[in-house]
């Protein structure tokens, strides 16, 4: 110890390795202690659970605010963009999280008054946390991880602050019947493709000269679109701010390229898709998207349910029209997608954000808490605050990456929405093909085709696609644990 002058005292800076802080806000006393320091640490928590019962109990809600299997934080290295870079196991396992000016704050309701003052909250934060933090085993087909959850968080996938990725469609026949059996995601339901169209038979009548259109109906038969690779979609960024949630909603627009159908022998019978690398706003893909699918329009076969006056002549209702061919294209297919998506199959979170874990006994804002443009909707504002009980909050979004299913998504389900696009074309008598009667007794007796037009159809109304529970491939990550352990 040596003695200082005042004048060499007022030469001499120096900092505080710990520090307090008092302020006010919303009715609230807060007063904080801190570190003035860094700190690292890496972790594995086999079992989280804060908050079980209490207030937020209720039917049909989880049992805790915060319920995570297998947590672990560690380092994470990003790019200069803000976006995480890759790590092996060894690299998580030599890294650790940085936690930057630490603090715990305590919130007092009526702070002036000692008879009537009391704790409303505490929260245990820091300036800024660095690291990855993965919740579960691994990323599979099961969920596991993440339980429930209460708290703020803003979700993207980079710094575009877009939540962006590419899906996959498998291959699938257009069944044009009123029973349509499909399989989708285990379950087995029939689907109603019926697709009702107009004919107009010339060279009726006395002298041949009178026209009459007759109504079909198809019962099978279809035509085959092929698989879809990396359709992209994309959306704004996601707000999480609740308790006790369960699962993400998702809600992303995919759009379907315009599938070509033409007459027999134009495209192949099994369909193929053409892609192309357009330059696109304001995500530039970078990779082949779909730009269209062509595919032979059928065969399907009809069954005649209205023969008019002088067409019933010839022909009787219950006929079966035993092949219509259909040229057309069906444009515009906009999938408004909803992807409930469960937070046990969100795995890997990376953190370069101020953040805090609180437990309160009233819903609080706690100082320095983001107020901002909301993600969703930037001409609004969202607010940060926290709800009765146990809160986790991150100030700055989170990157997830490129959000791409793992399984491909099955378009069964828009079929019934695109045949009723076509019925609604082709009831139009305008639109409707014209065949002599001979030609229509051969397509009775299976002679030849009907020919029909669909029209370039654009489709008016987005189509409305539901998914469950997507295994993810940016959500895979390394464990924290040397060897070939996956929790240590």
């Amino acid at each position: 110890m040596q003695a200082l002058t005042d004048e060499e005292m007022s030469r001499t800076a120096g900092q505080a390795l710990y520090h307090y802080q008092y302020t006010q806000q919303g009715g609230l006393g807060f007063y904080r202690m801190g570190l003035q320091a860094e700190m690292e640490m890496n972790l594995n928590i086999r079992k989280l659970q804060l908050g079980c019962g209490g207030v937020n109990a209720g039917a049909g809600k989880p049992n805790c605010d915060l319920d995570i299997d297998y947590l672990s934080l560690s380092g994470q290295n990003f790019d200069a963009g803000g976006n995480p870079i890759a790590m092996t196991r060894e690299d998580r396992v030599g890294s650790s999280a940085t936690v930057t000016n630490p603090f715990f704050e305590i919130a007092v309701k009526n702070p002036t008054s000692a008879s009537t003052r009391e704790i409303a909250g505490i929260r245990f934060s820091a300036e800024k946390l660095q690291g990855l933090l993965t919740a579960g085993l691994e990323n599979t087909g099961t969920p596991n991880g993440i339980n429930s959850l209460s708290g703020f968080l803003r979700i993207q996938s980079d710094s575009s602050g877009y939540v962006y990725g590419r899906a996959n469609t498998g291959a699938r026949d257009f069944i044009a019947s009123s029973n349509a059996s499909y399989t989708v995601n285990g379950v087995t339901g029939t689907y109603n493709n019926q697709v009702t169209g107009k004919v107009k038979v010339t060279g009726l009548g006395f002298l041949g000269g009178a026209i009459e259109p007759i109504t079909f109906q198809t019962i099978d038969g279809g035509f085959k679109i092929p698989r879809m690779d990396n359709i992209p979609f994309i959306r704004s960024g996601i707000v999480v701010n609740s308790n006790r949630i369960t699962s993400l909603p998702l809600k992303a627009t995919l759009n379907v390229p315009s599938i070509k159908v033409d007459w027999r022998n134009v495209y192949p019978a099994n369909g193929q898709t053409i892609y192309h690398n357009p330059v696109e706003s304001p995500i530039d893909w970078g990779f082949n998207v779909p730009r269209e699918v062509q595919t032979q329009g059928g065969s399907v076969r009809a069954r005649i349910t209205d023969c008019g006056f002088l067409a019933c002549i010839f022909i009787q209702n219950g006929d079966i029209l035993q092949s219509v061919m259909m040229k057309g294209s069906i444009n515009n297919i906009v999938g408004d997608v909803t992807i409930n998506q469960g937070l046990g199959y969100i795995h890997h979170l990376p953190i370069r954000s101020a953040g805090y874990l609180s437990v309160q006994s009233q819903d609080i804002r706690w100082p320095g808490s983001y107020s901002g443009p909301n993600p969703e909707n930037p001409a609004q504002t969202v607010t940060d605050i926290a709800k009765k009980g146990w809160w986790l909050s991150m100030s700055d979004p989170i990157n997830l990456g490129s959000v791409d299913p793992t399984k491909d998504i099955d378009i069964a389900p828009l079929f019934p929405q695109i045949a009723q696009q076509i019925t609604t074309y082709l009831m139009n008598e305008n639109n409707a093909a014209s065949l002599n009667v001979n030609q229509l007794g051969n397509v009775i007796s299976g002679a030849g085709d009907v020919n029909v037009t669909i029209g370039n159809l654009n489709v008016p109304t987005p189509l409305v696609l539901t998914l469950t529970d997507l295994q993810l491939n940016g959500q895979g990550f390394q464990p924290n644990c040397y060897g070939t352990l996956s929790f240590c």
